[in-house]
């Protein structure tokens, strides 16, 4: 562990004042922090997969929908059945607030397309995994780092070679 938390320590002051990959997560995080935009402005561009670009929006839509749903159904693993769970104003409110906020974040990105998943053949399947995969595909194809907030998407961009940080890392740099 502390050998991992060495080489995001390492990454980070080498990714600062040059372009970056940024993924989701650690958008989503630098939005909710106190000076994240600052945060953000230590790069001289945040590069963003078309494809995440893409999944914020859908994701802001819906939690906008949820503004007309009294809650949401889904399975409980413990009744084997599905299960109702009222969503109240305060949830909704929080959950729009923070994809507002993801949403304006991702506005500071440039919108990159990821043409072929040549790292991950295997993995990318044009769906779900792909939006996880192409920041790690947009940091190797455009040799820059990768800024990210997700352990296990880290650990598997540096698995190819690609390196990568998380905010802490980045808040203990500066």
């Amino acid at each position: 562990k502390d050998k991992e938390n060495d080489v995001d320590q390492a990454a980070a002051p080498e990714a600062v004042n040059r372009p970056v990959v940024v993924d989701s997560s650690a958008l989503l995080l630098s939005s909710q922090l106190t000076g994240g935009d600052r945060l953000r402005g230590k790069f001289t561009e945040l590069l963003l997969p078309a494809i995440s670009r893409r999944d914020i929006v859908r994701a802001t839509i819906e939690v906008r929908g949820l503004a007309s749903s009294p809650g949401s159904l889904a399975w409980d693993d413990q009744t084997q059945r599905p299960a109702f769970s009222e969503l109240n104003a305060i949830d909704l409110l929080r959950y729009q607030s923070r994809a507002e906020a993801l949403e304006s974040a991702a506005e500071e990105t440039v919108a990159h397309p990821v043409q072929a998943m040549s790292l991950f053949p295997d993995l990318s399947d044009g769906g779900v995994d792909d939006v996880w995969l192409a920041p790690i595909q947009l940091a190797h194809d455009t040799s820059t780092a990768l800024w990210s907030d997700d352990l296990g998407q880290r650990r598997l961009a540096r698995s190819v070679g690609v390196h990568a940080f998380g905010t802490p890392s980045l808040v203990d740099f500066l």
